[in-house]
């Protein structure tokens, strides 16, 4: 399968299932909690919040991708008040690799902003019903991130290979 292909229909499939951006009429990103630039020509994949109280709580969360300053090309959820318990957190460490996931379904794929920080890299990985990855949108710099305030804003990744023990203020320590 062309990765390419697959990758513009999972963007056209979200654009039809209601998705495509129109949450804010500002589409700035407010407070970043995730944001890095992508190996798709000046193209960021972030993770947007608006803090209520710093440091404790956010609201109209949404993950958005496209061009800085331009209206994104992904938004989701739709409505930015849905995304507290539309995206899904969850973090490991093994030994000094941090590592990072918020996922998301629409549309019968699957998206995970990943970063691991061991292993020097990050990204968005798109997946297929059946999990087959069909992209991998790359951060071509570290991202910008806050991971306890994820943590604190998102609902928990129970589908993560460790459950809810992934979703605590610390990560869960795994052995090598």
């Amino acid at each position: 399968m062309n990765s390419t292909r697959d990758l513009s229909l999972a963007l056209l499939l979200l654009g039809i299932f209601g998705c495509a951006a129109n949450g804010h009429a500002d589409d700035t990103c407010r407070d970043p909690l995730f944001v890095c630039e992508t190996n798709r020509s000046q193209k960021y994949a972030m993770i947007c919040a608006t803090e209520v109280k710093a440091g404790e709580r956010w609201k109209d969360i949404q993950y958005r991708f496209g061009t800085e300053g331009m209206k994104p090309e992904l938004v989701y959820p739709a409505q930015p008040d849905q995304g507290a318990r539309s995206l899904f957190f969850s973090h490991t460490a093994v030994g000094s690799d941090y590592r990072v996931s918020v996922r998301f379904a629409s549309g019968g794929y699957t998206y995970r902003v990943y970063s691991n920080s061991g292993q020097g890299n990050a990204g968005v990985l798109v997946m297929g019903a059946q999990g087959k990855v069909l992209s991998n949108v790359r951060c071509i710099e570290r991202p910008h991130m806050f991971p306890s305030y994820m943590q604190r804003a998102l609902a928990c990744d129970t589908e993560n290979p460790h459950g809810t023990a992934a979703c605590g203020d610390k990560p869960l320590r795994l052995q090598r």
